[in-house]
């Protein structure tokens, strides 16, 4: 699917999104409620239990990995529809730090899956990217909180899913200012945990597996992402990740990349101090 199709084609769909989003803002509220009351009642801690479960339960998207695919893509593009509006952006960082582990990571990985689509300059006012910076707060912190390897190959896989038949979103999405942020906290996570001694070895083979494919298209779209990269620093710490996470000959070919790129003015030279 290219970055920008991912548009609301039928009134209803605006029309339920929208009764979504007040819903969500009203257990928001209630969850609020309990949590200020002092002193709080017997009942307060079950009440934000079963309204944090509604609250995932309202963004639609199926935990069931036997689920039917037709009906989880209609659900993931509900969902980044929402995330397209910036009420739902609002609402989307402030329920993600009430989820479990889990359901933050299944999150994640449907944004993931459509940020090509959310990093699309030319769909929002440039008001509307001022609005989002909790949102793509919500999501770092999220990515830089999780411990389980396994929920950042899930990330990983996601992404490359949803940009598939669609480069032009990868480039998007690594050169975008908010884009570039998340991934970069996606592959140093993945760093962090890939070398930590508590992970388990098979997660260790997927993040290389997952990685080894989302690598090979970054080396390949490199010219075009300096190309219209927005934050040059930011793109040489994704470089810079890469290069940790690459192996072998994969490392060389990068830096053999770069090298060209510098030489032939494809790419500034990356700010010293950094």
């Amino acid at each position: 699917m290219k970055s920008g199709t991912l548009l609301f084609t039928v009134m209803d769909d605006r029309v339920a999104v929208r009764a979504v989003l007040e819903c969500g803002y009203d257990i928001l509220a209630d969850i609020d409620d309990c949590k200020r009351r002092v002193p709080p009642l017997p009942t307060d801690h079950h009440l934000v239990l079963v309204e944090t479960e509604k609250l995932f339960n309202l963004f639609a998207i199926s935990v069931d990995p036997d689920a039917d695919e037709a009906k989880k893509g209609r659900e993931e593009k509900f969902f980044a529809q929402m995330c397209g509006l910036t009420k739902g952006k609002n609402l989307v960082a402030k329920a993600l730090p009430l989820f479990q582990p889990a359901h933050q990571a299944l999150l994640v990985a449907t944004i993931a899956k459509h940020l090509g689509f959310l990093c699309s300059r030319d769909l929002f006012s440039k008001l509307e990217w001022q609005e989002a910076e909790p949102f793509w707060k919500a999501i770092r912190e999220t990515i830089n909180s999780i411990q389980d390897l396994s929920h950042l190959v899930w990330i990983l896989w996601s992404f490359l899913e949803g940009h598939q038949q669609d480069t032009e979103g990868v480039v998007v999405a690594i050169s975008n200012e908010e884009g570039g942020s998340i991934m970069y906290s996606i592959l140093s996570r993945s760093f962090a945990l890939r070398n930590s001694p508590e992970t388990d070895p098979g997660d260790k083979d997927e993040v290389n597996k997952v990685f080894k494919r989302l690598f090979d298209i970054a080396v390949a779209q490199l010219a075009n992402i300096f190309g219209i990269a927005e934050n040059l620093s930011h793109t040489w710490e994704i470089i810079a990740m890469l290069d940790a996470l690459a192996e072998g000959q994969d490392q060389n070919r990068l830096r053999s990349k770069v090298q060209s790129l510098l030489k032939t003015g494809g790419a500034p030279p990356p700010v010293r101090g950094r």
